[in-house]
């Protein structure tokens, strides 16, 4: 098959630079789905106000991707492992491109909202097959540095994506969706540069479905990523409503501080990078417990400029935890399963940041209000350092599958 290369054995082949960002950059469909409708909301809305439950329907289009993202993403994983990652990435980006850019021309706010649960299926199909391909594209000691990458890229392109979305706003609520034309920019240089990789020497006659040992590791690390993925939106969303009630008007103000913790994230990525060689299950610690500092100090400290440096913190934090979990997924699975640990992440991460809003909702119910609900992030972040130096730490040590004993390292 042409551009395909074995990845196990003697004849391993490493992924080039190119292609390495090439496949990072796929990270960025989830961020642009995210964000780029977020400042245009309710100019749909007041577009929409005569039809009937236009409320309910907006909602969705702005978290339907969301929830099919966490649908989606285990059966696509398993999909990335029967058929190739590669011909599930190049399907799942040039879905993404036909459904994200459909409200274009599509009138009915129903038919958008279909159009977007169609994208976020693209979306998962896109996200596991790029994830899944770094992990076996490239070897343990480069690894975990593409994977930070990808998860610091994202998040500058995570900012990028909501000043264009407030500025193409401007012209029409209509005008952000054309940057989900971003796909077809990119389909050229997945064709050229991505491989596939076949699996030579996996263990065939050992299915995921029949090893227990190995899921039941799987199923603890995804549900790390969970949480990491409740309290990541947690810092972005509900330090906004903690500001708005602490009477900040200006919502570019609001903006300074949330793209503070996206650059904090950014932050943590590079040093988690640059750590690489370091015990995963201490990066992730680490993380949980600056993200911990990060809460406390959001609530504690009232001035703007505390509370940035304080978003940047727990951001810093995020950074920290988001690669080393991807390594530790990814990595602790033969290669023949890679795909269905990058769906396993995917819809994990999908699922904490689906649940974040309606969590916080119930505790501000609940009387504990936005700062109750921030103080009990960070009480639940710091539980999670103890949790790990004192019962999880072998659990999150290594992501290294030994294929010669067919068992994933402890």
């Amino acid at each position: 098959m042409i551009g395909t290369v074995r990845s196990t054995g003697t004849g391993f082949v490493p992924a080039s630079r190119t292609e390495g960002i090439v496949l990072l950059t796929v990270a960025w469909l989830a961020v642009i789905a995210a964000g780029l409708l977020a400042p245009v909301l309710p100019d749909m809305a007041a577009h929409y106000r005569d039809v009937p439950a236009h409320d309910l329907l907006i909602g969705f289009v702005a978290t339907g991707p969301a929830l099919l993202v966490m649908l989606g993403s285990l059966p696509f994983g398993w999909l990335a492992d029967r058929v190739g990652g590669r011909t599930v990435l190049i399907g799942g980006m040039l879905g993404y491109g036909i459904c994200g850019t459909a409200p274009l021309w599509l009138q009915s706010l129903p038919a958008i909202a279909v159009s977007r649960a169609a994208m976020g299926l693209c979306e998962a199909a896109a996200m596991t097959a790029g994830t899944a391909m770094i992990g076996l594209a490239f070897p343990p000691s480069t690894r975990g540095r593409w994977l930070a990458a990808q998860v610091g890229s994202a998040n500058v392109m995570g900012i990028m994506t909501a000043m264009i979305g407030g500025w193409a706003g401007q012209w029409s609520w209509r005008a952000p969706f054309w940057a989900y034309a971003f796909p077809f920019i990119m389909l050229p240089m997945v064709v050229l540069t991505v491989r596939e990789r076949r699996v030579t020497q996996a263990p065939r006659d050992m299915p995921f479905d029949h090893d227990p040992r190995r899921t039941r590791l799987l199923v603890v690390r995804s549900l790390f990523a969970t949480l990491a993925g409740l309290l990541l939106i947690a810092l972005m969303v509900e330090t906004s409503f903690l500001l708005a009630a602490r009477g900040v008007t200006d919502s570019s103000l609001i903006g300074l501080c949330i793209a503070a913790a996206a650059v904090g994230t950014t932050v943590g990525a590079i040093i988690s990078a640059a750590a690489i060689r370091s015990d995963p299950a201490l990066r992730i610690a680490c993380g949980f417990g600056t993200l911990a500092l990060g809460f406390f100090g959001i609530v504690l400290f009232t001035t703007l400029g505390a509370t940035s440096v304080a978003g940047f913190l727990g951001g810093l934090g995020v950074g920290l935890i988001v690669p080393g979990l991807l390594t530790v997924i990814v990595g602790g699975v033969p290669e023949h399963e890679r795909g269905r640990a990058a769906g396993a992440f995917t819809g994990a991460f999908a699922l904490g940041q689906f649940a974040s809003p309606p969590a916080f909702v119930a505790l501000a119910q609940g009387g504990l209000g936005v700062e109750g609900g921030m103080l009990i992030a960070g009480v639940v972040s710091c539980t999670m350092v103890a949790i790990i130096l004192c019962g999880f730490r072998r659990t999150l040590s290594t992501g290294e599958f030994n294929l010669a004993n067919a068992e994933p390292a402890l």
